[in-house]
């Protein structure tokens, strides 16, 4: 990410913090119940932004070329957006991704070598390849399963957290982690 896009991002977040003081101050005298609704919502916005924010920054500039793990010369073929689960709710990220540059004609003729076709390495920085949730978030859905059915997991998950979560994601995010929460 480029500092004037990380000058944005911080900016984006330093805005949600100056209306979550207004709407805190304007909030009557004696409501703590609106106070502090009001507080835990705009926390989970200004973590969103930052996380986002963090993830997308690249810490050198993106290169045209990668070679990938089947060997074969990887292209830049653009930025795709993925979006990830945080315990801060849904983030969206723009990753660059690489595709294999090989012909079907060499592929065919050399079966031996097989081919990735393409990956994004932020995905591998960030070890959230094959997945759209984040450790935390497998970590408290873990948790949750391994007390309630997964229908009440997944239940108690949309109370808490801002986000999405279904029984069907409780059991699949529930038995990848394996671990509760210390």
């Amino acid at each position: 990410m480029e500092t004037n896009e990380r000058a944005i991002q911080y900016q984006a977040a330093e805005q949600e913090l100056l209306q979550l003081l207004a709407a805190v101050e304007a909030i009557e005298d004696g409501d703590l119940k609106a106070t502090e609704e009001t507080i835990y919502q705009g926390i989970f916005c200004i973590g969103r932004i930052l996380m986002e924010g963090r993830m997308t920054q690249e810490k050198e500039p993106v290169s045209t070329k990668i070679q990938g793990e089947c060997g074969h010369e990887q292209k830049l073929v653009g930025y795709r957006k993925k979006k990830l689960i945080t315990m801060f709710g849904e983030v969206e990220l723009k990753r660059a991704y690489y595709q294999c540059q090989i012909d079907e004609e060499e592929n065919e003729q050399d079966q031996t070598r097989l081919c990735s076709h393409g990956r994004a390495p932020a995905d591998e920085v960030w070890r959230i390849q094959g997945t759209r949730t984040t450790p935390g978030v497998q970590q408290y859905i873990s948790y949750l399963c391994s007390m309630l059915t997964f229908d009440e997991a997944a239940e108690a998950y949309r109370r808490f957290l801002p986000g999405k979560m279904s029984a069907r994601q409780a059991l699949n995010e529930g038995s990848t982690s394996g671990e509760g929460i210390s």
